[in-house]
């Protein structure tokens, strides 16, 4: 799994792939309102990234439930590892560098490696920005 590119399946249809994930982690797992708004704050820009393009649907719900838990919980400033028991792929998601504040928004923010390692041992990575939301002391992935 995740060796096809669904970069067309994802940059055409993303919105549906999206509401699919968020109707899947409404029926579950950390809390369906609150994770649902995280995941549809990111889902864009994870769906569409480098990573994105070449998981599968399977692969995608399972990395934005998981993305998704991570913000929701706090723990972005953690290196984290889950593994996908449907497809055997291994989501990574590791804190790089200290915690900076962004120069336009005033944000703590933490940079992120998310790195997904495929069965045949393939690695993806992607870079992603955490920032914490001050109002609401919750952590969000803007990139």
């Amino acid at each position: 799994m995740g060796s096809g590119n669904y970069g067309g399946l994802f940059g055409n249809a993303g919105s549906n792939v999206l509401g699919s994930v968020v109707s899947s982690a409404m029926g579950g797992g950390i809390g369906g309102t609150v994770l649902s708004s995280i995941i549809q704050g990111m889902g864009s820009n994870v769906l569409n990234g480098q990573i994105g393009s070449q998981l599968s649907p399977t692969d995608q719900n399972f990395r934005l439930q998981q993305l998704g838990g991570a913000v929701h919980s706090g723990t972005v400033k953690q290196a984290q590892q889950w593994t996908n028991p449907q497809t055997g792929n291994t989501i990574a998601l590791n804190p790089v560098g200290q915690q900076t504040l962004h120069s336009t928004t005033q944000q703590t923010c933490q940079n992120l490696q998310e790195t997904v390692t495929q069965p045949n041992g393939q690695n993806i990575t992607e870079n992603r920005l955490a920032c914490l939301n001050a109002q609401t002391g919750k952590w969000n992935l803007v990139h």
